[in-house]
């Protein structure tokens, strides 16, 4: 029980300054940390809340590894999104059709010629 709380308290402190990093408020930080920390500590869907702060801190570590241009993640999504980065191009053959027939006279339609 003791273990479980400890390791409640460290990824809530965890989701807490990672958000903060990422840009968003006391108050806002502080209440999505307390999912993981209350989970924890009631044992109810752990896994569900750890893979909510493991988000959480490898996009805050994302974050820190953008240039300085961008304040943080959402600017440079945004600049991606707007650039057409994210946008699918189709992959379309030729126009001409490399397997149509050639502009031969179709042998099966000539007359048989006797000799």
């Amino acid at each position: 029980m003791v273990w479980r709380s400890v390791k409640s308290i460290v990824l809530g402190g965890v989701m807490y300054l990672s958000l903060r990093y990422l840009g968003i408020g006391n108050e806002a930080a502080a209440i999505a940390s307390l999912i993981p920390l209350v989970l924890g500590v009631l044992n109810v869907m752990t896994g569900a809340a750890y893979s909510i702060a493991a988000l959480v801190f490898i996009l805050a570590a994302f974050s820190a590894l953008l240039p300085a241009k961008y304040e943080n993640a959402a600017d440079f999504v945004t600049k991606m999104s707007n650039d057409g980065v994210f946008e699918r191009k189709a992959n379309r053959a030729p126009t001409s059709d490399t397997n149509a027939p050639k502009n031969q006279p179709d042998k099966d339609n000539e007359l048989i010629k006797s000799k």
